[in-house]
């Protein structure tokens, strides 16, 4: 049981990782996050995925001009890295009762 533990905290970094890097170069090519949860609201936008949030900001009137702001949420992070470990344990606890069988 604890190797499962450790090997689905070390998987569940990694994706983690892998995620936020893939998000990152997504925002810096097109404003946007590849993987992420969009939740609308009128004039804005907010997006979290892998620990990185953006804000976008919709120009309304012609002078103005749209808006993206990047930051980073330990928070999200943590529950992401914990929601993905739970699934990866699962995953792991599932396959090696089946194994034994």
């Amino acid at each position: 049981m604890k190797n499962n533990v450790i090997i689905s905290l070390v998987v569940s970094v990694f994706i983690n990782l892998v995620g936020m890097l893939i998000n990152y170069f997504s925002f810096v090519k097109r404003n946007y996050l590849m993987f992420s949860i969009k939740m609308p609201g009128g004039e804005c936008m907010n997006e979290n995925g892998f620990g990185l949030n953006v804000f976008h900001t919709y120009a309304m009137l012609p002078e103005e001009h749209d808006g993206h702001k990047l930051t980073f949420s330990i928070l999200g992070l943590i529950l992401s890295a914990l929601a993905i470990g739970f699934i990866v344990y699962v995953l792991l606890f599932v396959i090696r009762k089946l194994l034994k069988k």
